[in-house]
């Protein structure tokens, strides 16, 4: 999400590389053997991370969290001073 909200704030929106489709990261866990927990809610981390830390210890583990998409902050903008710091979304 950084380089894409620096391509909207200073790049007039010229996106390049921001929008990249992901592949099902717990099948290609799946095709390689290995176990793979996802989780997409704040509610069942604590529960589903326990799991991945420490129910199979010895053994791969992929941990797939999706995350709300958020602005990186704060930033200084190229060229700027550090007191021309952008600490809130625009």
């Amino acid at each position: 999400m950084m380089v894409e909200y620096w391509q909207r704030l200073f790049h007039e929106k010229r996106y390049l590389a921001v929008r990249n489709t992901n592949p099902k990261y717990t099948t290609l866990a799946s095709a390689f053997g290995i176990k793979s927990i996802y989780c997409d809610n704040e509610e069942e981390l604590p529960e589903k991370m326990k799991d991945f830390l420490f129910n199979d210890p010895d053994k791969p583990v992929l941990f797939h969290v999706r995350v709300e998409r958020t602005p990186c902050l704060p930033l200084v903008a190229p060229g700027q001073r550090l007191e021309n710091m952008i600490l809130e979304d625009a």
